[in-house]
């Protein structure tokens, strides 16, 4: 009911770019989580209600308009593009409330002059928690060279259960 309480776990990683590399670009961090998505089956999942009310509280859907692009963008910083201008823009980033019409989490990848490169993350709170975010950045960067993803048989089965509605 408080409109001023957002409710969400941010995160900035400022991360270094492979040996020889470069950062990656936005489709290509876009494409690497959305074949991870089906291991977070609540990351394709929005509210059945924005709000909560009275005795009545929301249910999980799967979100029929998911695309990954309303999730995943990219920004730019301003001049000198350095780690106080990307932690200046994280504190404007962090201060504006998620879409609650949609699944409740974004990420933005920013490059730095410097070569470096960052992930800002921004989930609400009904979804994970500190150490559950831990737990999801696990999930989302390999410790492996190789990523498999899963077969499509076994996404669905994957599949978290749907909490049963209080209303």
């Amino acid at each position: 009911a408080d409109q001023s309480a957002h409710m969400h776990i941010g995160g900035v990683m400022l991360l270094e770019p492979p040996p020889g590399g470069a950062a990656p670009d936005l489709e290509t961090v876009r494409a690497g989580l959305e074949a991870r998505l089906d291991r977070l089956p609540r990351y394709r999942q929005r509210l059945s209600e924005p709000r909560t009310r009275g005795l009545r509280w929301p249910s999980w859907i799967d979100d029929e308009r998911f695309e990954i692009a309303h999730h995943v963008r990219a920004a730019a910083l301003p001049e000198p593009a350095g780690e106080a201008e990307l932690l200046a823009w994280a504190g404007e980033y962090f201060s504006t409330r998620l879409d609650r019409a949609r699944p409740l989490w974004e990420l933005v990848l920013i490059s730095l002059a410097d070569g470096r490169w960052a992930l800002v993350s921004k989930t609400h709170h009904c979804m994970v928690d500190g150490v559950g975010s831990i737990d999801i950045a696990h999930t989302l960067f390999d410790t492996e060279p190789e990523f498999e993803p899963a077969a499509p048989s076994a996404r669905r089965l994957a599949a978290a259960p749907r909490a049963p509605s209080l209303s």
